[in-house]
């Protein structure tokens, strides 16, 4: 029953056969966690080079608002002209994009509670498969579907072409599933970065 449930979690996951929630993807990433099956994923056909760009997330506001920051960059549609590159904060209940380049496209940050975040995965896109990519319902009064690739900072700025773009998250592919790991399983991606965070919060609280 155990491995039945492990490889439907897998697929539902990855292929993205059927909606799954924030509680429903977070068990599936648990179990992938558990198993090795995420590294295992991410090791295959990409640049091992790119691995060196993959570095652990900044941690912002422990003491009031443990949150870890990502560089990304987000295609808002099918043409090249649509991508953005900015920070994407992640916290235990909201998620948050900054748009840093360019400016103009400033306005297409974002902020949504994790509660009206649907359905994150990797993978499941035939034009972006190896895309973080989440439906979001507060974002004004539409249902959106938003799409990211893990982007180290040097890179943004540089995807020009649909070549590059696929490269990208071939190369980079680590770093995006370390982001799902974050939306679906937030305190597990926090232990990763800073192992004692929790005696650190506890230390700050107990000198206010």
């Amino acid at each position: 029953m155990k491995a039945s449930f492990s490889l439907a979690a897998i697929f539902l996951l990855f292929v993205g056969a059927a909606p799954l929630t924030i509680a429903q993807t977070a068990a599936a990433t648990h179990y992938m966690l558990g198993n090795g099956a995420l590294l295992a994923l991410a090791g295959g056909g990409h640049d091992k080079k790119s691995d060196a760009d993959v570095v652990p997330p900044e941690l912002l506001n422990l003491a009031t608002d443990p949150t870890l920051r990502y560089p990304v960059m987000r295609l808002s549609g099918l043409s090249m002209f649509s991508t953005t590159y900015g920070w994407l904060d992640v916290s235990k209940d909201q998620v948050r994009y900054t748009v840093v380049h360019p400016d103009s496209k400033a306005k297409e940050g974002f902020d949504i509670p994790l509660k009206y975040v649907f359905d994150p995965k990797v993978g499941g896109l035939s034009w972006a498969p190896g895309a973080l990519h989440f439906f979001g319902y507060k974002l004004g009064d539409e249902k959106k579907q938003i799409c990211f690739v893990y982007l180290p900072q040097k890179r943004w700025g540089h995807i020009h072409t649909t070549m590059s773009f696929t490269s990208a998250q071939r190369d980079y592919i680590r770093g995006t599933h370390l982001i799902l790991v974050a939306m679906t399983n937030f305190e597990s991606a926090l232990d990763s970065v800073d192992p004692i965070w929790r005696a650190r919060v506890g230390g700050a609280k107990g000198q206010d």
